[in-house]
């Protein structure tokens, strides 16, 4: 049976993602569009392949995601608005192995209409065209429903709408739980728990809030009653955490920002209260000093996404802008050297040369192998976020048992 328990644990299983291939964008006209969109598509499965290979050298087993297409084999978009499917980068981002159970998208979260009466709302509205309509005759209601579905779903915010994503999602995620299933794992289906949000450390879980809709108390609630046998800490942070701080091994924990405790909270005192005597290495300058190229174009691309030497292509952004919207985030997340994967207690694959990581991962008996994923910055997603550990040898420590 599979299972994951601490994130330096030995390396037996992981997932990683999948672009679309290159062919699959030969619908676009504009020649300067489709170069680079199939440039990208190549050098990303080879940075895959590159990836792979260091894991497989490692003798971890590799199970990848898949993309799906059209009946006529082209890119489909996503129902009911003009954008086309993002592929499945980043299996991280919507599931966890968190002990011996697997967390994923579950088909009773894909029907918005579903969801709404499971929360005993009456009079739903036919489709989300008349939902949106609520807005010039009660705001308030439309508020409700819109917060309802961005609670319980996968979504994607397009313009003014928010989007269910459950479908692509499952048939994304297909390969992964039809593995973790034949080992006899169970599976459990929740949108709100993936282990881009949650680090595991033994008994010991830390969640940020995975949807900016949920409160901090309500979150508490829900995950001690999916964990009763663990020590739950919400750490007040609203998006991925493994951009914010992660640990390396028992005693060493690595950080960037701020923190993500919350305003008002003392970064260094909250930090050495969860994790007492732990050293904490701070990563002070990993975000806008490694950007200055992005930073001359982050105004026409919003800070969402960079491409070296393309970005600024008037053509190229519009063309992201207006098919791709969501299939790019926030570029500055990435440049994180703490997004990184640990193989085993003395292995870490990082995505580049940081002078005071690599001397931090040597003093604690850890080689680095260097990966560079080069269109990150498109992706928004670093080496933790594309991959997804389904096992890892080891049982479930205590490593603060003075918590009882």
């Amino acid at each position: 049976m599979l299972s994951v328990n601490q994130p330096w644990d030995k390396l037996k299983t992981c997932a990683v993602g999948r672009s679309y291939p290159p062919e699959l964008y030969d619908f676009i006209v504009n020649p300067k569009v489709r170069n680079l969109l199939e440039k990208i598509a190549i050098e990303t499965e080879e940075d895959y392949q590159k990836l792979i290979g260091i894991l497989e050298k490692h003798n971890v087993e590799v199970i990848r995601t898949q993309y799906r297409l059209t009946e006529d084999g082209k890119i489909p978009k996503v129902s009911g608005t003009n954008v086309y499917e993002k592929p499945p980068m980043c299996p991280r981002d919507d599931s966890a192995m968190i002990g011996n159970r697997f967390f994923t998208p579950g088909d009773e979260m894909t029907n918005w209409r579903t969801i709404l009466k499971n929360q005993g709302i009456k009079n739903i509205p036919k489709d989300w065209d008349a939902v949106r309509e609520l807005k010039d005759t009660d705001y308030d209601r439309y508020e409700e429903l819109a917060n309802i579905i961005q609670t319980y779903t996968c979504n994607i915010q397009y313009r003014d709408r928010v989007i269910p994503m459950g479908k692509e999602l499952l048939y994304n995620l297909k390969p992964i739980v039809d593995y973790v299933e034949s080992q006899g794992n169970e599976v459990v289906r929740d949108m709100n728990i993936n282990s881009s949000c949650t680090l595991r450390i033994g008994k010991d879980l830390y969640f940020g809030l995975v949807n900016p809709q949920l409160q901090e108390d309500t979150y508490q609630e829900h995950v001690d009653k999916l964990f009763p046998d663990y020590r739950c800490h919400i750490t007040s942070y609203s998006g991925h955490t493994d951009s914010v701080f992660t640990a390396l091994c028992p005693g060493l924990i690595m950080t960037v920002g701020g923190g993500c405790w919350g305003e008002g909270v003392d970064p260094d005192q909250k930090y050495e209260e969860e994790f007492p005597g732990w050293e904490r290495v701070h990563l002070a300058n990993e975000s806008w000093a490694k950007m200055e190229k992005w930073t001359k174009y982050r105004e026409q691309t919003r800070g969402r996404w960079w491409i070296e030497g393309a970005s600024y292509e008037p053509a190229c952004v519009d063309y992201v802008d207006h098919w791709m919207s969501h299939w790019v985030n926030y570029a500055a997340e990435t440049v994180f050297d703490v997004n990184l994967l640990m193989i085993d207690r003395h292995n870490a694959i990082i995505n580049s040369e940081n002078p005071v990581v690599v001397k931090k991962l040597e003093e604690y008996g850890i080689t680095p192998h260097i990966f560079n994923f080069r269109h990150r910055y498109f992706w928004d997603g670093g080496i933790h976020c594309i991959t997804l550990d389904l096992d890892r040898e080891g049982d479930r420590e205590d490593y603060f048992p003075e918590r009882g």
